[in-house]
C-alpha cells in the first residue's frame, strides 16, 4: 500500500475545511449512518470537546483523515465495536514500544505501520497549531484527540491493506 501523499492531504483539508455548517451536519449524518461506531468515538468517546468550534474542528479532521483513505478506491465494511478494539489494542501495543522515546515518535511510528506517517504527523502538526496547549490539561485534551484520529488511521489503513492483499490474491488465482 502507497502512502497518501503530503499534497493529497493538503487538497482534502481544503475541500473539507470549505463544507458549510449545513454540509457538515450532512457528513456527520452519513457517518453515523455508515460508520457508527466511528462516529461515537468522536462524539461520546471525547468528553473533552466542550465548545462548537473545538467539535467542528475534530470532525473536519476527521473527514480529512477518512477521506484520505478514499484514495485507494476500496469499499470499507461497517466497522464493529470489536474492530476499534482491535485496532486499540495494537494502537496501545505500539506505543508502548521504544522505552524512552516520546509521545511523538511512539505516534509516527503507529501511522507508519500502514504507510500513513504522513498522515499522523499533519493530523498532529493541525492540533498542536490549534490547540497550542499553554498548559498540562490542554495537552492531554490536545493528545486525547489526536490519539483517537490515530486509532482510526490505524483502523482504516490495517483494514485497506488487509482488502488490497485479498483482492491482488484473488487476482492471483485468476
Amino acid at each position: 500500500m502507497e502512502a497518501i501523499s503530503l499534497e493529497e492531504i493538503e487538497q482534502m483539508e481544503d475541500f473539507i475545511f470549505h463544507l458549510s455548517a449545513s454540509q457538515m451536519m450532512e457528513w456527520k449524518a452519513n457517518l453515523k449512518l455508515n460508520q457508527p461506531y466511528i462516529y461515537e468515538m468522536f462524539t461520546k468517546n471525547i468528553h473533552t470537546n466542550k465548545t462548537t468550534d473545538e467539535l467542528d474542528f475534530l470532525f473536519r479532521m476527521v473527514f480529512v483523515t477518512l477521506k484520505c483513505f478514499d484514495a485507494y478506491g476500496v469499499k470499507l465494511p461497517r466497522f464493529l465495536d470489536k474492530d476499534i478494539g482491535k485496532a486499540d489494542k495494537r494502537w496501545k501495543s505500539l506505543m508502548m514500544q521504544g522505552e524512552g522515546q516520546i509521545h511523538y515518535q511512539n505516534l509516527m511510528r503507529v501511522g507508519d505501520t500502514v504507510k500513513q506517517g504522513l498522515i499522523c504527523k499533519f493530523i498532529f502538526d493541525k492540533f498542536m497549531q490549534k490547540d497550542a496547549p499553554p498548559n498540562d490539561s490542554s495537552l492531554a485534551k490536545t493528545q486525547v484527540k489526536f490519539n483517537t484520529l490515530c486509532v482510526v488511521v490505524l483502523l482504516y489503513g490495517s483494514k485497506i491493506e488487509e482488502l488490497l492483499r485479498y483482492q491482488n490474491n484473488a487476482k492471483r488465482k485468476e
